[in-house]
């Protein structure tokens, strides 16, 4: 027998007769080491391939379970009778363990956040993987390092999702941005709880978050003077906290250029200064009545 051929895209072999006398009726393709999981072929009934005529055999395989390296190989035989002719080329066809994996496809996240307020963003993951993605399975979209910057670590797929092996699924969350001002990272990646992380990370967006200001907190105004602590580092929240929790604290000053926190132990007159932001947590005590303040009544003094 001659002629043979082989195509490896989709499961295609072809061979034509070499006898003339000889026609393709009641004959089968087969695998002779039986290894992968489709044994033999068989020709449709009635079917007769003429000598010098090809047949395209056309079928559908299925990979063993255990993975390893599998001989692909067949040859043309009688059932019963006798096997003839040559083999197909020998391919050695290794199979792989199923694996989950995905792929990022994009994101829409804002550049710049407002500390303490929430944003909705979008992360879209292409399942390239053999699994599908459930929520039952416990696939999840994870931030990456586990960090809870943003207030959620873990982004959940509805009930009734199944992301199947080549479909794309977007995650729309809520986040919410750090209460101290700077540059924060964020990105993600899909996993399976508790038991692996797994394919691509989604891009790496830097986003600025801008400090938060806390309540009765001014914008542009400056307590100078009347300083008896300050520290460094400092955030407008770090020093409003620093300030209600010393008592003779009663105000505070931030200064952005510096990241400085200025406590106060009594309430100098406020200032506009562009480059600080202020606060007052304990106001000074009321007069009695009738009594003014900055005034002074001098001299006529009896004790």
């Amino acid at each position: 027998m001659n002629n043979y051929c082989q195509r490896i895209t989709g499961v295609s072999i072809c061979w034509a007769a070499a006898d003339a006398d000889t026609q393709f009726a009641n004959f089968d393709l087969s695998a002779p080491e039986k290894q992968l999981l489709i044994f033999f072929y068989l020709l449709a009934g009635g079917e007769a391939v003429q000598p010098g005529q090809l047949k395209t055999f056309i079928f559908k395989i299925t990979a063993p379970d255990n993975p390893g390296t599998f001989a692909f190989q067949w040859q043309m035989l009688k059932e019963g009778v006798a096997w003839f002719g040559v083999t197909s080329s020998l391919i050695n066809v290794k199979v792989r363990a199923p694996v989950n994996n995905a792929s990022f496809v994009s994101q829409d996240v804002p550049s710049s956040m407002s500390g303490g307020k929430k944003y909705t963003v979008k992360v879209t993951m292409k399942n390239t993987g053999d699994f599908t993605w459930t929520h039952n399975d416990l696939h999840r979209l994870g931030s990456v390092g586990d960090s809870m910057i943003w207030g959620v670590h873990r982004v959940y797929l509805g009930s009734n999702d199944a992301i199947k092996p080549g479909q794309s699924n977007t995650f729309t969350f809520n986040v919410t941005a750090p209460l101290d001002g700077g540059s924060y990272r964020f990105q993600w990646r899909m996993l399976r709880k508790g038991i692996e992380w797994f394919g691509g990370r989604s891009s790496r967006v830097n986003v600025s978050v801008n400090d938060y200001i806390p309540p009765g907190a001014k914008v542009n105004i400056d307590y100078l003077d009347m300083d008896y602590s300050s520290f460094a580092n400092a955030s407008p929240r770090k020093c409003q906290e620093a300030c209600r929790a010393d008592g003779q604290c009663r105000a505070w000053t931030f200064v952005k250029s510096n990241c400085g926190c200025y406590l106060k132990n009594e309430i100098p007159t406020p200032r506009s200064n562009a480059n600080t932001i202020s606060g007052v947590e304990r106001p000074q005590d009321p007069l009695p009545a009738g009594a003014l303040n900055n005034i002074d009544y001098h001299g006529m003094d009896y004790t």
